[in-house]
């Protein structure tokens, strides 16, 4: 019996993500001497679950709301020398619950059938150079988890390929408990979820980071993205305004702002730009309409309780 296991995560709601899925799990099956096991929140077609030693699905995909549990993004417009620091730029919630559920049943499938390294792979991630697991399994007779740098933080971790010595797991990933989770998350300042998982291991056992470079011609990451989740406002804490932030990833589109019902600021965004459109001092706005390309993303009242968010939480100030 193999003593390794990689394990793919995945939640992919539509046919493109099954496609990626696919083509990752197939990739991986011309790899010998490891097993594969595939853990998701939404069923796959039967095709993909046939190419897998094991198939786990768990129908409750549990998600946040809480503020608490969502990351800073930051972006910063040299024109301007300002940086928007902000959590609403994206809508989704904290997924980090969903991942540990899948990550703590992988676990408990590894103890059960004595394997004694498993591989994490989310995916979006495919793998070019397979020769990466064979050098994994090299590092985890020295170390106990190995961990990647992101390509685009170099002090974030990659969180869609690492591995781990199975006797070494600790109590957190292995065994789910949300509540340990957040108040570690919170506490200690732990965010994204990513530092989290580093967090735990490094402080169980002995972890390795390897540098972004080494693997960077060896994997393709392909992150879905979304239109209707790159938009945010935020509160400008040199001029006092609210603002409107777009990130257009998709055609170029027209913007329509409408401050009280009554005084319109119209846009255009090209294709992969971005724009921060200052609206009106935050006192003096009361109500804002968003329309894209004639379609309402946007019509809500901008309420006190939504100001001390967007000062806390979304705001664009001096790096």
């Amino acid at each position: 019996m193999n003593k390794d296991l990689i394990f793919v995560t995945s939640y992919c709601p539509n046919e493109e993500q099954v496609k990626r899925l696919r083509n990752n799990v197939n990739n991986l099956r011309q790899l010998s001497g490891f097993d594969i096991a595939l853990c998701t929140h939404l069923p796959v077609p039967i095709d993909i679950q046939g190419k897998c030693d094991y198939y786990l699905y768990d129908s409750f995909n549990e998600l946040s709301d809480n503020i608490q549990l969502k990351h800073f993004e930051r972006h910063y417009q040299s024109s301007v020398d300002l940086q928007l620091n902000t959590k609403f730029l994206k809508k989704t919630p904290f997924y980090g619950y969903a991942i540990y559920r899948m990550f703590s049943l992988i676990s408990k499938l590894a103890e059960n059938f004595e394997y004694e390294r498993i591989y994490h792979v989310e995916y979006d991630i495919i793998i070019k150079d397979l020769n990466i697991f064979l050098n994994q399994k090299k590092l985890l007779e020295n170390y106990d988890s190995v961990f990647y740098n992101s390509e685009y933080e170099k002090n974030f971790i990659l969180g869609g390929l690492k591995s781990f010595r199975v006797e070494k797991l600790p109590h957190l990933f292995k065994n789910y408990r949300p509540k340990e989770m957040e108040d570690i998350i919170v506490s200690e300042d732990l965010l994204p979820l990513e530092k989290f998982t580093y967090h735990i291991f490094s402080k169980s056992g002995n972890s390795i980071i390897i540098n972004w470079d080494i693997i960077k011609d060896k994997i393709e990451p392909k992150k879905f993205k979304s239109q209707e989740l790159n938009w945010c406002l935020y509160y400008n804490r040199v001029s006092d305004y609210i603002g409107f932030c777009y990130i257009n990833y998709f055609e170029t589109c027209n913007l329509e702002l409408i401050i009280n019902k009554n005084k319109p600021i119209n846009c255009t965004v090209d294709n992969d730009r971005n724009v921060w459109i200052e609206l009106d001092i935050i006192d003096s706005i009361k109500h804002l309409t968003v329309r894209r390309d004639g379609t309402i993303i946007y019509d809500s009242e901008v309420s006190d309780m939504l100001k001390k968010d967007l000062k806390l939480y979304s705001y664009v100030d001096k790096p």
